[in-house]
């Protein structure tokens, strides 16, 4: 996206930086990792916004080297996930404080076709593994430890 067409998103949205291509108002957002647990919601956002089953066609979820969340990459395949239908204004930028600056935020066709969504995205594959993310591994192994910590995060950057 051209300098120009970004600051014009801003502008429209009231939104700057990665958020800069929000329209106003926002977009759902397509999770595919640890923001489709209900726990890391709430505590990030102190609640669980109303979500429905998604998938994105030509995108993976893949495992990042010594991190307990994922990268969505361009791949044969397809992505499964939750379309987060009413996140508030206030929402989104403790969301894009959370997420890894190695992603950038791009609009997505997702399935079901009535909803259009935006998602963390990571540009190049550069670093990840070619292994699919496992949720199944990450509910029974990391996310009673996770969740807790993404409440600590955000008491100390959103006070």
């Amino acid at each position: 996206m051209s300098s120009s067409t970004s600051n014009l998103a801003a502008t429209e949205s009231g939104f700057s930086g990665r958020l800069g291509v929000l329209s106003s108002p926002p977009e759902p957002l397509f999770t595919y990792g640890t923001l489709m647990f209900p726990e890391v919601l709430q505590a990030l956002l102190g609640r669980v916004p109303v979500s429905v089953e998604a998938s994105v066609e030509g995108w993976r979820a893949v495992a990042i080297p010594d991190v307990s969340y994922p990268a969505l990459v361009p791949g044969p395949g397809v992505a499964r996930g939750r379309v987060l239908l009413d996140l508030r204004r206030e929402d989104w930028p403790i969301l894009d404080a959370y997420e890894n600056t190695i992603y950038d935020l791009r609009p997505l066709d997702v399935t079901p076709t009535e909803h259009r969504a935006v998602a963390y995205v990571c540009p190049t594959s550069d670093g990840l593994t070619d292994v699919d993310w496992d949720r199944e591994r990450f509910a029974a192994e990391e996310l009673a430890d996770f969740a807790p910590r993404c409440a600590r995060w955000r008491e100390l950057a959103f006070p």
